[in-house]
């Protein structure tokens, strides 16, 4: 899921588990502009066209470690990311 923020295209993805790994990670990607449908069944449309250039918030990355997921895929397309500090609140 990180790496639809990699491109602006809608991507679609099937066969998605029912876990909370996966409803985390679609509420960051909606924390970071993402349009994000399909939430909590087995198919997902993402399309990343309008996340902006940095990270989430500390309290999204703070609350779990998936957080960091974001960083590389938003490195990889944006050049850069910003971020809080750790532990901060």
């Amino acid at each position: 899921m990180a790496a639809t923020l990699m491109t602006d295209e809608e991507c679609v993805l099937t066969n998605v588990p029912q876990i909370t790994d996966v409803v985390v990670m679609g509420n960051l990607l909606r924390d970071l502009g993402a349009r994000v449908e399909g939430l909590g069944s087995k198919v997902l449309r993402i399309c990343c066209a309008d996340a902006p250039q940095y990270a989430p918030g500390s309290g999204t990355c703070q609350e779990d470690a998936r957080g960091g997921d974001a960083h590389r895929p938003l490195v990889a397309r944006r050049g850069h990311v910003r971020t809080s500090h750790p532990g901060a609140a």
